[in-house]
């Protein structure tokens, strides 16, 4: 069974469980016969981003729930690379805030999966003397990137897609 399917069907039987619902329940919100979504579950037919996108409507939930796991979604987060540098200098925010000028709840606001400003990235890339990879300020960019990527999408394709998203954000980063 391919990663993609694994991490989608953990996240869909927990909130079966949550909520009592079952596989016959799914298969008809999602508009497919239970013999069809069971091949789906079991790998025995790929998991297009069709049935993706039918799964996390049917559900009320974003696509990226389905798709990475909490703890590999928190290894992309800007906290995360932030923290790793910081226990390499052996620093805390505390130190960081002082050097950087930055007001230290802002830092946690970062553990609370808040983003840097430009302006804030610049002054903690200086002070670290590090750069932090464009991706990884974003988690939601990056599991799109990684479900373009297990669909077969060239990767040429998958930048262009990653590039319009980033021009057309409706939501504030």
């Amino acid at each position: 069974m391919e990663e993609l399917t694994k991490l989608v069907f953990e996240k869909i039987e927990i909130l079966k469980n949550k909520f009592g619902i079952s596989d016959q329940d799914i298969a008809r919100g999602i508009g497919v016969s239970k013999s069809s979504y069971s091949r789906i579950r079991n790998g025995k037919t790929k998991l297009t981003l069709d049935v993706l996108l039918d799964i996390a409507r049917y559900f009320n939930l974003p696509a990226y729930y389905f798709i990475l796991a909490s703890d590999r979604l928190d290894q992309y987060s800007f906290s995360t690379l932030l923290k790793d540098y910081l226990d390499k200098l052996n620093w805390t925010y505390e130190k960081l805030a002082q050097e950087t000028g930055i007001l230290i709840f802002r830092f946690m606001e970062f553990d609370q999966g808040s983003n840097p400003t430009k302006e804030e990235l610049k002054k903690i890339e200086s002070v670290l003397t590090v750069h932090f990879p464009q991706m990884s300020l974003d988690p939601r960019e990056h599991a799109i990137k990684l479900l373009l990527e297990e669909l077969g999408l060239e990767e040429r394709k998958i930048e262009n897609i990653l590039q319009y998203i980033g021009q057309n954000k409706s939501y504030k980063t």
